[in-house]
């Protein structure tokens, strides 16, 4: 059953004397000849709704051109007038081109995405600006969305945040990775370390300390020890080879006879001289005399100077193999470190290097481990800003599909989504031509006032492109939502105005 009609009056438009079409819920098809009028029709349908009307041309001949209906009536002329309030029905020719949505004719899917994203915007009324996409963001990091971003085209505003916080989102993940990589290497550098064992090193190196003062002790006691065994022996050698010493008595008692013989000769001497004085004559022999004493003194002194040199040298063999007499006589050493304690001294000192070692390299790792929690925690920042700026690169789509405000649509991952008959959730240039015109009315639906008519118009050549069964499934939405449609196509029949009555039945 058709809802109530509406009439609207075309006078001296085009080819147009007089035209009444009647309108209602559903489909109305303006049908006719090629030349008829049909879409001069159309076009004054969607002047009178609020569309362009600088276009109609009026008929030769008259003065002015009118249309009027829903309580308005348009002047054409040499100045465009629009009398009374436009009433009992809601115009969408001024908010949305709904085949243009369905089909924006364009081969370059974002472009379609962006022409239909601006007619569901332009829908709803909906003008976005970089403010409504501050809101994707902790507050305080609100400030990066700034005018920097303002774009004409919400798609493209959103479009250019989105790169953005992609860009920053990859940022933050490259610094987490180069943090978690300095972690990594740190950590790897204190594989093997146990960080529990001992690592103070005050009490490392007094240990160490300690040790190497025990060792150098019990080294300087064996070195000690081992010169006076080598003494020792030195001298029980010396000792065994020098057999019996000189007798010191006979050579003092030959050293009393020559140094008598020395003071005979220098009386002799003397009595030569006296001789020399009293007996001139006897002056040849006493000089001779003289001569042979002489010789005997200087014999006499040189016996009694080598006789000294002995007696020195004995003296000297007398006090050294005393000396080694005693060194012999007190016997070898004994206390020297035995082998074992001197072994044990030694590891205790490599033990304690060992372990002042040790204590270096588990003090490195603990800081190693320290500095790596370091970069882990500023890794975790760095991610948790990515997963912020990943959020709102993802919160765009979000923002447009709340600018958009319909159940039918929304936006994930930049494209426009719409639910098809399945209940699945896909792009809507994806979904058929009848299911996105289905979907189509249902957001227009969804944006309007269920109990006003509302009046739009389809161009003929969107109407003529669609088959029977698209045709039968936009008659049933339109008039289920109380939508009335205007179209037109070609017939060879007088221009008429029919309501569409679908032939085929619609699922």
């Amino acid at each position: 059953m058709l809802k109530k009609a509406h009439t609207i009056s075309i006078r001296d438009i085009g080819p147009h004397t007089s035209l009444e079409l009647q309108v209602s819920p559903g489909v109305n098809v303006i049908s006719g000849q090629n030349e008829s009028g049909k879409s001069i029709a159309v076009r004054c349908v969607a002047a009178l709704a609020g569309g362009d009307a600088k276009s109609l041309p009026i008929r030769d001949g008259s003065a002015a051109g009118l249309v009027s209906g829903f309580g308005t009536t348009l002047s054409i002329g040499a100045r465009n007038t629009r009398a009374g309030e436009f009433s009992d029905a809601d115009s969408l020719e001024d908010r949305i081109n709904i085949a243009a949505l369905v089909d924006p004719g364009l081969k370059d899917p974002a472009a379609a995405t962006k022409h239909r994203t601006r007619a569901l915007l332009t829908l709803t009324g909906t003008k976005l600006t970089f403010e409504d996409f501050r809101t994707i963001l902790p507050e305080s990091q609100r400030s990066e969305i700034t005018d920097d971003f303002s774009a004409e085209d919400p798609v493209d505003l959103a479009g250019k945040i989105k790169r953005q916080m992609e860009k920053d989102a990859r940022h933050w993940k490259d610094e987490a990775g180069k943090q978690e990589l300095r972690a990594k290497t740190l950590l790897a550098a204190t594989d093997g370390v146990d960080i529990e064992g001992d690592h103070d090193e005050d009490s490392l190196r007094a240990s160490y300390t300690s040790a190497v003062q025990a060792k150098s002790t019990l080294d300087a006691k064996a070195k000690r020890i081992q010169q006076e065994t080598s003494t020792y022996e030195l001298a029980k050698a010396e000792l065994a080879k020098a057999g019996d010493l000189p007798d010191m008595d006979v050579l003092h008692r030959g050293l009393d006879e020559r140094e008598a013989e020395h003071s005979q000769a220098e009386k002799d001497e003397q009595h030569a001289d006296d001789k020399v004085l009293r007996i001139e004559q006897e002056l040849a022999d006493a000089n001779r005399e003289r001569a042979i004493a002489t010789a005997n003194t200087a014999n006499a002194a040189r016996s009694v100077r080598d006789l000294l040199g002995v007696i020195a040298s004995a003296e000297k063999s007398h006090e050294s193999f005393a000396s080694i007499k005693k060194v012999v006589d007190r016997g070898a050493p004994d206390g020297a470190p035995e082998a074992e304690e001197v072994t044990e001294a030694s590891n205790a000192v490599l033990a304690a290097e060992v372990a002042l070692t040790a204590g270096a390299e588990i003090r490195k790792a603990i800081q190693s481990r320290e500095a790596a929690q370091g970069h882990l925690d500023e890794a975790a920042e760095h991610n948790r800003k990515a997963i912020v700026y990943r959020d709102a690169a993802k919160g765009t789509d979000t923002v447009l599909s709340e600018a958009v405000s319909s159940p039918v649509f929304r936006f994930e991952g930049g494209h426009l989504q719409a639910e098809d008959h399945t209940g699945t959730w896909r792009p809507y240039a994806d979904i058929s031509e009848g299911g996105r015109w289905k979907l189509a009315l249902l957001a227009v639906s969804s944006a309007i006032d269920g109990d006003s008519l509302h009046l739009v118009t389809i161009d003929q050549t969107a109407w003529d492109g669609l088959d029977s069964e698209n045709r039968a499934l936009i008659a049933r939405e339109s008039e289920e939502h109380n939508i009335a449609i205007v179209t037109a196509e070609c017939s060879d029949e007088a221009l008429a105005v029919s309501h569409f009555e679908p032939e085929v039945a619609v699922a």
